[in-house]
């Protein structure tokens, strides 16, 4: 190798500096004998690493973040039932059965039946629409230590009609109980319909 070929090998082995606007720019210079394929290979590797590296950092950051949320399972409680309110006991209540055959002039029975869940039956009031009215209400009376207790029973409540027609008929039923130790008066009243014949 002569001098002039020594010379230009070494040229091509070292940096090129271009000098733009008076600032040197050092660029790296290449092998003219180098293979187009062994020139390429460096930075195409390092793409690649620095590619497996930018996604290794985005797995690591998506396994934390669900580590972070997942937590512990829930616990799972039945909640405890309700507390069992004081027992309401029915209130007074009543029913009438009228006879089909009733004629003016002659005695006719309505038979009154009444159900309490608690107190004591203290009597009964009628008003017969023939401007008659009847009663067998009595004063409550409430016994050192009573307690209520449910009440039920019948009876019958007689009337004569001096003329034939339609009789609207309010047939009413009171109890009373004791819970304060005074009478508290409870009622339930209801209205029938007496169809009343001629002899």
């Amino acid at each position: 190798m002569d001098t002039q070929d020594a010379r230009a090998q070494v040229a091509a082995d070292r940096p090129v500096v271009i000098h733009h606007d008076d600032v040197p720019v050092l660029v790296p210079g290449s092998r003219r004998d180098e293979p187009e394929a062994s020139r390429g290979r460096g930075p195409g590797l390092r793409r690649a690493v620095l590619a497996g590296v930018a996604v290794g950092v985005l797995l690591a950051a998506a396994l934390g973040g669900w580590l972070a949320t997942r937590g512990d399972d829930p616990v799972r409680t039945t909640p405890a039932p309700a507390a069992a309110g004081p027992v309401v006991p029915e209130p007074l209540a009543l029913d009438v059965t009228v006879p089909t055959d009733v004629v003016a002039g002659q005695p006719a029975t309505l038979v009154v039946t009444y159900t309490d869940g608690a107190g004591t039956f203290s009597g009964s009031t009628e008003e017969w629409g023939d401007d008659v009215g009847t009663s067998s209400l009595t004063e409550g009376r409430c016994a050192t230590g009573a307690t209520d207790v449910p009440a039920s029973g019948s009876y019958d409540a007689t009337h004569t009609w001096s003329k034939a027609g339609s009789y609207a008929v309010k047939v009413a039923v009171s109890s009373y109980t004791c819970d304060t130790g005074t009478p508290v008066e409870e009622q339930s009243s209801t209205t029938v319909t007496v169809v009343v014949g001629t002899p």
